[in-house]
């Protein structure tokens, strides 16, 4: 069984230790993971990206959950397959639609990050876990991130309006989802990924 957590290692340096906590041989296999070895991944860059950034582009960074990129990467997965599938039998799916729905997702998920610290800011600074997220802590104001939110919106408009009218309408219609879906945790048991 260690041998399939070491395989999944593998793949991706980043790793909920969590999960393990009840397995104690395991979690002490994978602390014991020399460094060296960890490949890189996804995860790492983002991480790194975001260190390396400038100390003002940081809380921004931080604020998208840049350096935490599976939210983008599941919106995107059932959009580029979609895409994959519109293609023609035996031909790939067009490049500039998979790019133009992949900076979508990107851009939407920060928004909806974005939405969510706003929503939460009284509440992720007594949380452990968020306590330190940049609207909690102070590093963006409230008024910082409402300009940073229209700047997304702005973006995201843009690039919709890259698509065609259906796609448009329904794109539109989507955004009432992402700044509602941060209240819908203080009514349902929705799983929330931010």
């Amino acid at each position: 069984m260690l041998s399939v957590g070491r395989i999944a290692i593998r793949h991706c340096q980043r790793i909920d230790v969590g999960c393990f906590a009840n397995q104690p041989s395991r979690l002490k296999a994978l602390q014991q993971w020399p460094q060296s070895q960890q490949p890189r991944c996804i995860y790492t860059l983002c991480r790194k990206a975001v260190a390396a950034a400038p100390s003002s582009v940081q809380p921004y960074l931080e604020l998208i959950r840049f350096d935490k990129p599976i939210g983008s990467l599941l919106l995107f997965w059932p959009s580029g397959w979609s895409l994959c599938l519109a293609a023609p039998p035996g031909a790939l799916p067009d490049a500039g639609m998979l790019a133009v729905f992949a900076t979508g997702c990107v851009v939407m998920r920060s928004a909806g990050c974005t939405v969510n610290d706003m929503w939460d800011r009284n509440f992720d600074g007594r949380v452990l876990r968020t306590k330190d997220r940049p609207i909690a802590s102070g590093r963006i104001s409230l008024t910082e991130a409402g300009v940073f939110l229209t700047g997304q919106i702005g973006v995201a408009l843009f690039i919709l309006s890259q698509l065609n009218e259906y796609t448009i309408l329904l794109g539109l219609s989507s955004l009432s989802l992402v700044v509602t879906y941060p209240a819908m945790k203080r009514f349902t048991f929705w799983p929330q990924g931010t």
